[in-house]
């Protein structure tokens, strides 16, 4: 058997390419046309579900976590302002991530409750946009059908 990645002669029995080290357990059920099936139903995925940052559906909760995280950073802030010695050197930077969180959580809980209503008003709108595309290009020809014909004169 020859490895389908480095064309390396394997013995039959083996699962990996002694050259490379690629998976040869199903070539033998490749060439016999005898594949498995692939499992049904939703994948697998190593990494956790993918939060809203990263293009994952908007929770309300995690967007109420984040403004609280937000407002512990402005807490934060402030006390080292008012309190620490050395806070009047740093404290400002403190607002870097206050303000992030603040902005992250409030667009996420917007999201979360507003944004099923504001997808379906895309969606609306687009078909909108499309029929009146669809009737326009249906103008432009049968406009242009009426300038390609010869207009007959009255009384010919």
């Amino acid at each position: 058997m020859y490895c389908p990645k480095c064309a390396t002669q394997n013995a039959e029995d083996t699962k990996f390419c002694r050259s490379c080290g690629s998976n040869l357990s199903l070539v033998p059920q490749a060439l016999t046309g005898r594949l498995p099936e692939a499992p049904s139903g939703r994948r697998r995925h190593r990494h956790r579900d993918r939060d809203f940052e990263h293009g994952g559906p908007a929770a309300l909760a995690n967007g109420i976590t984040k403004v609280f995280m937000g407002i512990g950073f402005l807490l934060v802030s402030f006390g080292s302002f008012f309190f620490a010695p050395a806070g009047r050197i740093w404290w400002f930077w403190m607002l870097i991530p206050a303000f992030a969180m603040l902005g992250k959580g409030v667009a996420q809980i917007v999201s979360a409750k507003y944004g099923p209503s504001l997808t379906q008003g895309r969606a609306k709108q687009q078909c909108r946009r499309s029929l009146t595309l669809e009737n326009y290009r249906r103008a432009m020809k049968s406009s242009s059908r009426r300038l390609a014909l010869p207009s007959k004169q009255p009384g010919s």
